[in-house]
């Protein structure tokens, strides 16, 4: 992945970008993000906006979400 946003919503339709994240390195084995967003949704989505390639796929093995409690 080369350019993609992590996005919220609420009703599936109409999205909100909470984090832009470039230049994703495309041989990593794992990489970790980290955002302040604070407000909940019901809906997230990984919204991939260019490849490194001509591909028109990426694969993604995991992702994996968490909420930090106070």
């Amino acid at each position: 992945i080369k350019g993609c946003s992590l996005d919220r919503s609420d009703d599936g339709i109409s999205w909100t970008t909470v984090q832009t994240i470039p230049n994703v390195t495309a041989s990593a084995s794992k990489q970790t993000f980290t955002n302040s967003n604070t407000t909940a949704a019901q809906h997230w989505r990984l919204y991939i906006t260019n490849t490194w390639d001509s591909a028109n796929y990426v694969v993604l093995h995991e992702v994996m979400m968490y909420e930090r409690l106070p």
